[in-house]
């Protein structure tokens, strides 16, 4: 059985393969070769410590931030502005047609 957070970070992953051109990896190293519609990495990040709701219910919150790094390659600043630039509106449309990731 995966965690909440392992089904999100897989949610997200298969949502921006699904929308974007770009490749997309979770967790891998710095690349030494970027793909020619860029390159999108996931970091699972850190979960941080617990908020505990107050009045003795047990309950713990964590806020979990991903990073999330686009790399693009271009020789010419212009075109690798306007790819780096056009794989921002992808992102972000995606997000927006799935603001709670599906659940």
């Amino acid at each position: 059985m995966t965690s909440k957070a392992e089904e999100i970070l897989e949610k997200l992953k298969t949502l921006l393969t699904e929308g974007c051109d770009a490749r997309v990896e979770r967790n891998s190293v710095l690349p030494e070769k970027i793909p020619a519609d860029g390159l999108i990495v996931i970091y699972d990040g850190d979960p941080g410590d617990p908020d505990q709701v107050l009045g003795g219910f047990g309950s713990a919150y964590y806020q979990h931030e991903i990073e999330v790094i686009v790399y693009i390659e271009e020789g010419n600043p212009a075109q690798r502005d306007q790819k780096f630039d056009a794989l921002l509106v992808q992102i972000g449309q995606t997000l927006e047609a799935h603001p709670d990731l599906d659940g």
